[in-house]
């Protein structure tokens, strides 16, 4: 197991001032970005093309299942949720946690909702305020796990808040990738991010902190 240490708090040299304008200069573009692609999109779907998914669920517009102090497993596509149903399995031997799996397309929604594994698969929210505390305060997570490097600062940023743990498993990251990583942590999201094999992610639970585990785990 890799583990990365925290990313800093406070940006060397300045105070906790910066970060904050930082955040809304991310959420303002990304914002604007999304508003740009949306049309594409939608107009690409209606002339047969790739197909956008559960956007009402995306946008925190739809009504998600709810559980309590879950373990929350995200993979973006089929490819990702596909990875995921090992570390679901791992993860079933070890806790009676609900387990929530998440995806962002439609085709791995498709295949997370019948992944025997999971409680229960939502649509990753998109990276805005509504809709990722909506996904939150629905999931109630103690422990989120992202397959691959699926990073949203926003995302992190309120995991952050809540104190909920984030970790990556099977993740891949260069040493210059994680270094950009890291500065813009200090200007996005503080967070405290771990890389793991599928094969110790239940491990991963058993060494957070007692009031962070599940209940089965402690």
């Amino acid at each position: 197991m890799i583990s990365f240490s925290p990313l800093p708090a406070k940006p060397p040299g300045g105070g906790s001032l910066h970060i904050i304008p930082a955040m809304v200069l991310y959420r303002f573009l990304f914002g604007l970005g999304l508003a740009a692609y949306a049309p594409y999109a939608f107009i690409r779907q209606a002339a047969g093309g790739r197909r956008i998914g559960d956007w009402r669920g995306r946008f925190g517009l739809s009504s998600l299942p709810t559980f309590r102090r879950s373990i929350w497993i995200h993979g973006v596509s089929v490819g990702e949720v596909n990875a995921a149903r090992t570390i679901l399995g791992a993860l079933r031997e070890e806790t009676d946690a609900p387990l929530v799996l998440s995806s962002s397309t439609a085709a791995g929604l498709a295949m997370a909702a019948e992944v025997s594994a999971a409680d229960g698969a939502i649509p990753f929210p998109l990276d805005l305020a509504r809709p990722v505390e909506r996904a939150l305060a629905a999931v109630d997570p103690t422990l989120v796990l992202l397959t691959e490097t699926e990073i949203w600062p926003l995302f992190l940023d309120r995991c952050e808040r809540r104190g909920v743990p984030v970790a990556i498993v099977n993740g891949r990251i260069s040493a210059s990738s994680f270094s950009r990583y890291r500065r813009a942590g200090r200007w996005l999201a503080p967070s405290r991010l771990t890389s793991t094999s599928s094969r110790v992610a239940s491990a991963l639970v058993t060494q957070m902190p007692t009031p962070c585990r599940p209940p089965a785990m402690r």
